[in-house]
């Protein structure tokens, strides 16, 4: 006897097993032969219903998996548009940053500048100062030597009119305007 056809998962079952009886010959060969036939087509519906589960099982999962990567996309999606979104951000705050610390730095400058300023000032006004007193000390040194040198003159004229017989208490009533 040649093996039974049976149905692949994917495939029905063959015409000419799809539920007619089969006719067989009379007598107990026939009847287990028949009883063997209908445990064939037993097993062969059994195959058949778990194929057909098998297939919607399959497909159940690939509706899943569709599922999920279609969440995965999304998520990749929103990932990206936040991404965007911070990045964008930290580009903003980054520019406020900058602007702050340019405005730091130009208000620093600023300061360095007005207290290198009031320096100059206060140098040029201690300059002054030590100017002025070296004029004034200059002035009086002037003055010393203009005493001296009129005390020298003073001592030259009594030495001269000394020298002419000319009493000194006498030189002390003279008018100092009469030019001699």
């Amino acid at each position: 006897m040649s093996s039974p056809i049976l149905p692949t998962p994917s495939g029905s079952l063959p015409p000419d097993l799809q539920g007619r009886p089969i006719l067989v010959t009379k007598g107990q060969c026939g009847d287990q032969l028949a009883v063997r036939i209908e445990q064939q087509r037993a097993k062969i519906r059994v195959l058949g219903l778990a194929a057909e589960e098998r297939r919607q099982s399959d497909q159940l999962c690939i509706q899943e998996q569709s599922q999920k990567a279609e969440c995965r996309s999304r998520d990749v999606r929103q990932q990206r548009v936040s991404t965007a979104v911070s990045t964008a951000e930290r580009r903003v705050l980054f520019y406020q940053q900058e602007e702050q610390r340019r405005k730091d730095r130009q208000a620093r400058d600023d300061s360095a500048m007005q207290a290198f300023l009031r320096y100059e000032a206060a140098a040029k006004e201690e300059k002054e100062k030590r100017e002025g007193k070296v004029r004034e000390a200059e002035g009086r040194t002037l003055a010393k030597v203009r005493e001296r040198e009129q005390q020298l003159a003073l001592c030259d004229q009594q030495a001269y009119f000394r020298g002419q017989w000319v009493y000194v208490e006498n030189l002390n009533r003279l008018d100092p305007k009469l030019s001699w």
